[in-house]
Protein backbone atom coordinates (compact mmCIF):
# COMPACT_ATOMS: atom_id res chain seq x y z
CA UNK A 1 0.00 0.00 0.00
CA UNK A 2 1.22 3.47 -0.98
CA UNK A 3 0.16 6.86 0.23
CA UNK A 4 1.08 9.71 -1.89
CA UNK A 5 0.80 12.78 -0.78
CA UNK A 6 0.33 16.01 -2.90
CA UNK A 7 1.70 19.06 -1.28
CA UNK A 8 2.85 22.66 -2.82
CA UNK A 9 6.60 23.23 -2.46
CA UNK A 10 7.24 25.70 0.63
CA UNK A 11 3.90 25.78 2.17
CA UNK A 12 3.69 22.56 3.72
CA UNK A 13 6.52 22.04 5.42
CA UNK A 14 4.42 21.99 8.11
CA UNK A 15 2.61 19.00 6.79
CA UNK A 16 6.29 17.54 6.31
CA UNK A 17 7.20 17.77 9.52
CA UNK A 18 3.71 16.22 11.08
CA UNK A 19 4.18 13.13 8.44
CA UNK A 20 7.19 12.40 9.72
CA UNK A 21 6.01 11.34 12.85
CA UNK A 22 3.34 8.73 10.97
CA UNK A 23 7.07 6.97 9.46
CA UNK A 24 7.75 6.25 13.04
CA UNK A 25 4.39 5.02 13.51
CA UNK A 26 4.07 2.79 10.55
CA UNK A 27 7.17 1.45 10.12
CA UNK A 28 6.71 -2.00 10.72
CA UNK A 29 3.38 -1.82 8.39
CA UNK A 30 3.75 -3.08 4.79
CA UNK A 31 3.17 1.05 3.57
CA UNK A 32 5.14 3.56 1.48
CA UNK A 33 4.70 7.20 2.60
CA UNK A 34 5.94 9.68 0.08
CA UNK A 35 5.35 13.52 -0.58
CA UNK A 36 5.36 14.99 -3.94
CA UNK A 37 4.92 18.33 -5.40
CA UNK A 38 1.38 18.52 -7.13
CA UNK A 39 3.06 21.56 -9.38
CA UNK A 40 6.42 19.62 -10.31
CA UNK A 41 4.14 16.08 -10.57
CA UNK A 42 1.33 17.49 -12.74
CA UNK A 43 0.82 14.41 -14.77
CA UNK A 44 1.01 12.01 -11.43
CA UNK A 45 -1.48 14.32 -9.55
CA UNK A 46 -3.81 14.12 -12.42
CA UNK A 47 -4.13 10.54 -12.48
CA UNK A 48 -5.94 10.53 -9.07
CA UNK A 49 -8.21 12.56 -9.84
CA UNK A 50 -6.30 16.20 -9.44
CA UNK A 51 -7.51 18.74 -7.55
CA UNK A 52 -10.28 16.43 -5.40
CA UNK A 53 -7.73 15.10 -2.82
CA UNK A 54 -4.53 16.19 -1.30
CA UNK A 55 -3.13 12.51 -0.05
CA UNK A 56 -4.92 9.40 -1.64
CA UNK A 57 -3.94 5.69 -0.42
CA UNK A 58 -3.05 3.69 -3.81
CA UNK A 59 -2.86 0.03 -4.58
CA UNK A 60 -0.64 -0.19 -7.18
CA UNK A 61 -1.09 -3.88 -7.97
CA UNK A 62 -4.49 -3.09 -8.70
CA UNK A 63 -4.53 0.58 -9.77
CA UNK A 64 -6.87 1.39 -7.61
CA UNK A 65 -6.91 4.69 -5.00
CA UNK A 66 -8.71 5.73 -2.21
CA UNK A 67 -8.87 9.76 -1.93
CA UNK A 68 -8.79 11.46 1.60
CA UNK A 69 -11.55 13.51 2.00
CA UNK A 70 -11.23 14.95 5.39
CA UNK A 71 -10.31 18.32 5.54
CA UNK A 72 -8.77 17.81 8.57
CA UNK A 73 -4.81 17.61 7.78
CA UNK A 74 -3.58 16.53 11.25
CA UNK A 75 -1.24 14.03 11.96
CA UNK A 76 -4.06 11.91 13.75
CA UNK A 77 -6.81 12.59 11.45
CA UNK A 78 -4.02 10.88 9.01
CA UNK A 79 -3.17 8.29 11.06
CA UNK A 80 -6.80 7.39 11.58
CA UNK A 81 -7.54 7.58 8.16
CA UNK A 82 -4.37 5.13 7.42
CA UNK A 83 -5.16 3.06 9.92
CA UNK A 84 -8.26 2.36 8.73
CA UNK A 85 -7.04 2.01 5.18
CA UNK A 86 -4.68 -0.49 6.51
CA UNK A 87 -7.74 -2.63 8.76
CA UNK A 88 -9.54 -2.96 5.19
CA UNK A 89 -11.72 -0.31 5.59
CA UNK A 90 -12.33 2.07 2.42
CA UNK A 91 -13.88 1.68 -1.01
CA UNK A 92 -11.32 1.08 -3.73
Amino acid sequence: MCFIFFIQAGVSELLKDQMKSLLDIFKKDPVTLVWVDKYDETELHKQFDGSKYHLVAYKPKRGRFLGYRNPDFSADSIRTFIDDVLGGGGDF
